[in-house]
């Protein structure tokens, strides 16, 4: 490919938007919205099903105060977390108002889940692109993100009388500065090779253009179960 006499400003564009995303490309995240824009737009029938289901969602809100009663505080549960999701563990979770923005928030990711379900017609990883960016921006805005919608939040600010917040702060700024300088962060801790952390002699196994596979040997005749 020959390069035109400007290609080194295309290039520094480039490396900018690079280094300002991360590595990830703004084009791939546009390409998948438009392509699963545009398919949604003349599938009436798709649009009909999750209208639907946006309306079946709001009812089921809307009733949830008529629903059996699960907590003891008169508001039942329309939607209630995945076994695996332990964000809203917290016991303040069970009692309004903090029971209905979670059960609003778990309405609006249920129907997400189903929105972003490829479409006739798309590219096969648009669909799948699309419900991870869409889970990801659900996910910054979770009410348990959120500190004066999170009563485990509100509950430890109360305890020790807003020194948390104080401590957050510090270490946001403190994150925010490694981050805006492209330097290492600092790691402090009691990890030390070949005693509580494995080091052993590896091998790849495996190499494409993407990753390498290494395989670690045991230097013990029986090795532990690991622990998650």
């Amino acid at each position: 490919m020959t390069s035109h006499p400007y290609d080194v400003i295309d290039r520094a564009s480039r490396a900018a938007i690079a280094r300002l995303t991360s590595g990830v490309s703004p084009y791939a995240a546009m390409a998948a919205w438009m392509d699963w824009g545009l398919h949604l737009s003349r599938a009436p029938g798709r649009q009909a099903e999750l209208a639907e289901l946006a309306r079946d969602s709001a009812l089921r809100l809307m009733m949830g105060p008529l629903l059996p009663d699960d907590g003891g505080d008169g508001l039942g549960s329309a939607f209630s977390p995945r076994s695996d999701d332990h964000r809203f563990d917290h016991a303040g979770w069970a009692m309004p108002p903090f029971k209905w923005w979670m059960q609003s928030y778990l309405a609006t990711e249920r129907f997400w889940d189903e929105a972003a379900q490829t479409i006739r017609g798309m590219r096969p990883g648009s669909g799948p692109r699309v419900g991870f960016m869409a889970r990801q921006m659900l996910d910054a805005i979770s009410p348990s993100n959120v500190a004066p919608l999170n009563p485990e939040v509100l509950e430890r600010t109360r305890t020790e009388k807003g020194a948390n917040l104080i401590e957050g702060w510090k270490a946001w700024l403190e994150d925010a500065a490694y981050e805006a300088t492209h330097t290492p962060h600092p790691h402090e801790s009691d990890y030390k090779p070949g005693e509580n952390i494995a080091c052993t002699v590896g091998k790849v196994v495996f190499r494409n253009r993407l990753m390498e596979l290494i395989q670690y040997a045991p230097t013990t005749e029986t090795v532990p179960p690991s622990r998650s």
